[in-house]
């Protein structure tokens, strides 16, 4: 899957029949290829809303240790 959709974000979603047909190779699913390049472009969307907007992160990062 990592490697479909780093394909996908480097070709920004340019992907060819025979990317496609690749991916179905290997066992996903047409409704799974469909999400991968769903997901690739919303979360880059997500960043640029929350960037612009200066979104406060009010969760603890990945690093930090529960009380």
């Amino acid at each position: 899957m990592a490697k479909f959709a780093q394909h996908v974000i480097e070709t920004r979603d340019q992907v060819s029949d025979a990317d496609i047909a690749a991916a179905r190779d290997v066992g996903y699913t047409a409704a799974e290829t469909r999400a991968i390049v769903t997901i690739t472009g919303v979360v880059p969307l997500t960043n640029y809303l929350n960037n612009v907007n200066d979104t406060i992160v009010d969760i603890p990062d990945a690093g930090a240790q529960a009380p």
